[in-house]
This record gives structure tokens, C-alpha cells and sequence, in this order.
């Protein structure tokens, strides 16, 4: 049987008014969501989950603009993976999908999140059947944290 999990890709941006003055201010963040993707099988902690962090922890300027790129580029292709365990698994085939899709039969729902200045973070999430990703991301983590700490929880190193 298939471990079937979902990833939902997003980052934070600044939230702007103009002020009295007629200049703009921050008044806060929101998280957008930039896109997500279903993975059929291998989607437990120790499959996706440590797959997507080795590509991450190969990756370099992550903190920049175009982290997107920069992380998911190689982990699509396989190629952040050369040097490590996962070198012979290649590319995850993954189906992205529209915003919002949710599929019923998952067990693991990941959050790939990129706060302003910092690296991506990933958590991970059990989740039953069914159940609104909303619903799960609101609660408590299995994990939640940058590559490096990730690999670590797995009891690996780099």
C-alpha cells in the first residue's frame, strides 16, 4: 500500500497601508500560498519528508527571492540529492494541483514555509482521513523546522 502525502508551498509577504503621511507602512504579514503538490507514495517523515530536506540542505540562497527555485529546482529533478542516501530514488513523482485541492487519503500533510530573511522551514503533520488541511495545519507538528534540523530529527547528518 501507497503512503500517500500532500505539500503545500508557501511564503510570507509583507502586508502594506498607506499611512497619514501618504507613505506606506507594514502593518503585518500574511502567509500566501505559491502552490502544492501530491505525492502518491513514499510520503512518510523518513521518505518525503527527508527527501525534500536533503535537496534543501544541498541548496545554496535560500533566503533570497528566488529561494523557490532554488530549493524545489533540484529537489524536482533529483539533482539535490546527488551525494546523499536518496541519490538513486531521483526525481519524486509528484501531480502539482490548483490551490486548495485536498485530497481524502492522505496520512502525512507537509508545510514548506518561507518567512521573510530566513531560510524555508518544513513541518510535517499526521493527518486522517478526510480531514481539511486548515484543520490540520492548526494543529501541533510531528516537526517543524529548517532542513539541517530536519535530517537531524530523522537521526541523520548531513
Amino acid at each position: 500500500m501507497s503512503t500517500r502525502s500532500a505539500t503545500v508551498i508557501r511564503e510570507e509577504e509583507a502586508k502594506w497601508e498607506r499611512g497619514e503621511d501618504g507613505l506606506y507602512v507594514q502593518v503585518g504579514t500574511e502567509l500566501r500560498e505559491l502552490a502544492r503538490f501530491y505525492r502518491h507514495c513514499d510520503g512518510y517523515p523518513d521518505g518525503h519528508g527527508l527527501h525534500m530536506a536533503h535537496s534543501f540542505a544541498n541548496a545554496e540562497g535560500l533566503t533570497g527571492r528566488d529561494w523557490f527555485q532554488r530549493a524545489f529546482g533540484p529537489f524536482m529533478t533529483g539533482e539535490g540529492l546527488n551525494g546523499t542516501d536518496f541519490e538513486a530514488w531521483g526525481a519524486p513523482e509528484i501531480e502539482f494541483e490548483p490551490a486548495g485541492t485536498q485530497h481524502g487519503d492522505l496520512e502525512f500533510l507537509y508545510a514548506v514555509t518561507k518567512r521573510m530573511k530566513s531560510e524555508p522551514t518544513i513541518g510535517v503533520w499526521s493527518i486522517g482521513w478526510g480531514e481539511d488541511y486548515d484543520i490540520a495545519l492548526g494543529r501541533e507538528p510531528l516537526f517543524e523546522g529548517t532542513a539541517t534540523e530536519y535530517i537531524a530529527w530523522m537521526g541523520e547528518e548531513l
